[in-house]
């Protein structure tokens, strides 16, 4: 059995108790599907972006640099627009580009970056599977009733998904107070879902595809998955 040694870059707390976990399940669910031989896959190393770096390409470089013995590195950025494209034209493909450049130039780097950026935020793949997360929250209401999206692509529509998952947890909590206080700390909701929420409800989402196929790609290369036919 061949091991699989992982690191995740995060902006903050939050971001790492929703994405080792979901990190670590989503790797497992490739092997298991496609997987060359057994591997087993490690708890994912996680590190934030360091805040004294002046850019946030020199901070992708420093963190390859970090992790330059991982098989792959998952580089978390909330998108923060409508759009993914932009979120990687304009602050993940420089610091991809730095990180190239000293590979090149005989630095010792993680060979293997992946992208893992939601559009806005992470909370918009939270909204993904309604069903999940009322069933976290511990509510018999509907997913209508508490304004979670009917289907999982509508979630990159919403300008505001933080706000959608704080309201939607309130009004799940109704007028118990000692439920709403509960309400304003969601930390526990972020770790239930990244390691419950369902993987199939997620593929369903286009920019959850794109880093499920950027993670792919990644191990197609370090030869654990066969490629796909």
């Amino acid at each position: 059995m061949s091991m699989l040694v992982m690191a995740l870059a995060v902006e903050g707390p939050t971001d790492e108790r929703f994405f080792q976990p979901l990190l670590q399940r989503t790797a497992d669910d490739l092997l298991r599907q496609r997987g060359i031989g057994t591997t087993d896959v490690l708890d994912p190393v996680v590190r934030r972006f360091p805040p004294d770096i002046a850019t946030q390409a020199e901070g992708i470089l420093w963190l390859a640099q970090q992790f330059a013995g991982s098989q792959a590195l998952a580089i978390h950025m909330d998108a923060d627009a409508p759009s993914v494209e932009r979120a990687m034209r304009e602050r993940y493909t420089p610091g991809l580009l730095l990180v190239e450049a000293a590979r090149a130039a005989g630095t010792d780097v993680c060979r293997h970056l992946i992208p893992l950026i939601p559009v806005r935020m992470l909370e918009s793949w939270m909204l993904a599977d309604g069903l999940t997360l009322c069933a976290i929250i511990g509510t018999d209401e509907d997913t209508q009733s508490l304004g979670l999206p009917a289907v999982p692509h509508q979630v990159e529509r919403i300008p505001e998904p933080k706000r959608v998952l704080a309201e939607a947890v309130r009004q799940a909590f109704g007028t118990n107070r000692r439920r709403q206080r509960r309400a304003h700390d969601l930390s526990q909701i972020h770790e239930s879902l990244g390691r419950r929420i369902r993987l199939h409800q997620l593929r369903r989402v286009p920019s959850f595809l794109t880093f499920e196929a950027a993670l792919a790609s990644a191990f197609v290369e370090l030869r654990l998955i066969e490629p796909e036919r």
